[in-house]
Order: structure tokens, then C-alpha cells, then sequence
């Protein structure tokens, strides 16, 4: 199953932040951030939008260039409004294809 396609600048990753217990982590007040490596090893942060901060729920679309063959791995960080960083236990696999023609 593919979950991305290169080239694309609308597909949106939506992540349920949650910690160690599977407990949701509450966003009020945070900020999120999506990492992930580039294609050319560089270590990508980007700023997620809280759709549900009491659900733990935030997304991030992607931009042009952003989305490369053929996996990637992405990971959740959440610096809450005390300024402590917290670190999603689960990382995100996502298969990408190639976009055709």
C-alpha cells in the first residue's frame, strides 16, 4: 500500500500524539513539530498545526519537494507550554511511490 506520492503538495500527515501508557498527550498551548530526513540526509523540522489539542491531534502538509521514493520515516516532537520537550515514542513509516509520467 502506498501512503505518499512524490511530487505531490497537497497530501496531508495527521499524527494522534500519545506517550509511552498510550495515553493522549494534551497540545494546549504547545507547539508541534514533524522531523524527517531528506533525501539528502539533512534533518527536516517542520511546524504541524493542532487540529484537537485536547485530542492530540495535529497535521502537516506537505510542500513541493518535501516527499521522496520509496519510505519515509517521521518522527513527532511536542514542546508543551512549560518548555519541555517531549518526544512521540511511536515513529511514522510511510511508503511513497514514484508519481507516474
Amino acid at each position: 500500500m502506498t501512503d505518499l506520492v512524490t511530487g505531490d503538495t497537497g497530501s496531508t500527515l495527521t499524527a494522534t500524539c500519545t506517550d509511552s501508557d498510550g495515553t493522549v498527550i494534551d497540545l494546549t498551548g504547545a507547539t508541534v513539530e514533524l522531523h524527517w530526513e531528506g533525501d539528502d540526509g539533512v534533518v527536516i523540522s517542520e511546524v504541524m498545526t493542532i487540529d484537537d489539542a485536547a485530542g492530540g491531534i495535529a497535521s502537516y502538509t506537505f510542500g513541493a519537494g518535501e516527499i521522496f521514493a520509496p519510505k519515509m520515516v517521521f518522527e513527532v516532537g511536542i514542546t508543551d507550554v512549560g518548555g519541555k520537550i517531549i518526544t512521540c515514542v511511536d515513529k511514522i513509516e510511510l511508503i511513497v511511490r514514484e508519481q507516474i509520467g
